[in-house]
């Protein structure tokens, strides 16, 4: 007899919350429309829209009416804050009604409350930053665990600010009128695209103490195989800003059972930085889906604005997260100073996962699943591809159609032997020769026999580190 009352109050109280939150839907989008027409007006009637202001705080709103009503195009929530408080015809005392009403409508959009967080993403030992990944996906490892190489003691920096910048300043690919401050790859997000900087025996030293470290900390069970993947640096100007990424994950390209990818980045500045993720969102013991940039779902984007953190990564710290961890890019401008990171990967898989992964593609016994040419790309100095199986670009391809001119300027901070003649296919200036960076860089290799004064060819790798940079298992 409970069951039934229950269902039927639940039949009827539905329909009644469907058509209550329809008719109020309906009352703020009339008050946002009216409140739009008197914004156009440059010099607007401050009682009339405090009067609008009052009687959208007036209305019975709900999280609810509110996702929904800032998931439209012209987003009428954002016109009770944003637009007034922009509004230059507009008194104080009308902002902050408007700023009043913001906060009160998101704290209603928060939702539940967070679950608490740990007291820190700071690990101190490898067996507390597995534990960590295995449970939250992200942890951020202090200097002191760091292990040694060769002359290099246990707990060293991987990179102070004075190395990334000697780094950066001594690419050969580099023009003599390029100078420190300025971009050295076209677009917001600034990573590194020269072949030299993956070469460089400092990010080579780096890369091998990350994959020590990374082997105490995860897929410790001797039938494990283990492989470093290269990634870029980032040389962040003043003024620069990435583009703004939604929540999203970070999946392979393409499926290969039983991986497991750790990102992230070491921190080799003076001031602190930040990763907003949603801890323990990460998919677990391989079993991610493949198609690279994995936008969330309606579901899923509310419910990471409700639990996102925003994790402290101070000087000299490494941040490490599971790829397929909910996490955003946020579009703000670098201030201040230039921001540097260097991004590292570490990847693990089950030796029988990997052999079959072998044997369904083809490869040897010992190949880099995520870049089957490696062994030739490191003995050329190439540009190697991304997890993602991307190749780093020098610039966006949407350059070439709306910033040529900044294409053309920054090919004369290259040395020629990084550049290209292209050709305007339409448009008014059809036929135009422009001289412009290479989409790709050349390797070490091509630059050395096009300038053997400027290019020198690097180190070869030695077997310690190819040791880590290929999985290392038995060969039939």
């Amino acid at each position: 007899m409970v069951c039934i009352k229950v269902l039927l109050t639940h039949w009827l109280t539905t329909p009644l919350l469907i058509l209550a939150n329809m008719r109020l839907s309906e009352k703020f989008s009339e008050i946002s429309a009216r409140l739009r027409d008197a914004l156009s007006d440059p010099n607007p009637s401050d009682g009339d829209v405090l009067g609008l202001i009052q009687r959208a705080s007036a209305l019975p709103m709900t999280e609810e009416v509110l996702l929904r009503m800032s998931r439209r195009p012209n987003n009428p929530v954002r016109v009770f804050n944003q637009a007034v408080c922009r509004h230059d015809g507009l008194g104080d005392a009308v902002k902050m009604a408007a700023r009043a009403l913001r906060r009160k409508w998101k704290a209603l959009m928060k939702g539940p409350a967070r679950p608490s967080p740990p007291t820190s993403y700071l690990c101190s030992s490898p067996e507390e930053a597995g534990r960590l990944l295995d449970r939250l996906g992200v942890a951020v490892i202090p200097s002191s665990m760091f292990p040694g190489l060769g002359d290099i003691p246990d707990g060293h920096s991987l990179m102070t600010t004075a190395e990334f910048d000697g780094m950066i300043q001594s690419s050969p690919e580099l023009s003599p009128e390029w100078s420190l401050g300025e971009p050295v790859v076209l677009g917001g997000f600034s990573g590194t695209c020269f072949s030299s900087v993956p070469h460089n025996l400092l990010v080579r030293r780096a890369r091998i103490r990350h994959s020590k470290l990374m082997r105490e900390m995860v897929g410790r069970g001797p039938s494990n195989v283990h492989f470093s993947n290269f990634d870029r640096a980032m040389y962040r100007p003043v003024g620069a800003a990435p583009t703004r990424e939604s929540a999203h994950r970070d999946c392979p390209d393409k499926p290969i059972p039983g991986i497991t990818t750790y990102g992230g980045w070491y921190n080799p500045c003076q001031s602190p930085q930040f990763f907003s993720c949603q801890p323990g969102s990460h998919y677990r013991g391989g079993t991610a889906p493949s198609g690279g940039f994995a936008r969330l779902s309606e579901a899923e984007r509310d419910e990471f604005k409700r639990l996102k953190v925003k994790i402290v990564v101070p000087p000299g710290h490494l941040l490490v997260f599971n790829e397929t961890i909910k996490h955003e890019v946020a579009g703000k401008a670098q201030k201040g100073h230039p921001q540097r990171r260097i991004f590292l990967a570490h990847s693990w898989m089950p030796e029988e996962a990997y052999k079959d992964h072998c044997k369904k593609t083809g490869l040897p016994f010992g190949a880099h699943p995520l870049c089957p040419d490696l062994k030739e790309r490191l003995e050329a100095g190439a540009v190697v591809p991304l997890k993602s199986g991307q190749m780093p670009p020098s610039y966006a391809k949407l350059h070439w159609t709306n910033w040529r001119p900044k294409l053309v300027g920054f090919a004369k901070k290259l040395h020629p032997a990084c550049t290209t003649l292209r050709t305007v296919q339409a448009g008014p200036h059809a036929g135009e020769v422009l001289r412009v960076p290479e989409l790709v860089m050349p390797s070490i290799r091509y630059l050395h026999a096009a300038d053997p004064a400027r290019f020198s060819m690097h180190v070869p790798y030695s077997p310690e580190e190819l040791k880590y940079l290929f999985p290392n298992v038995p060969r039939d």
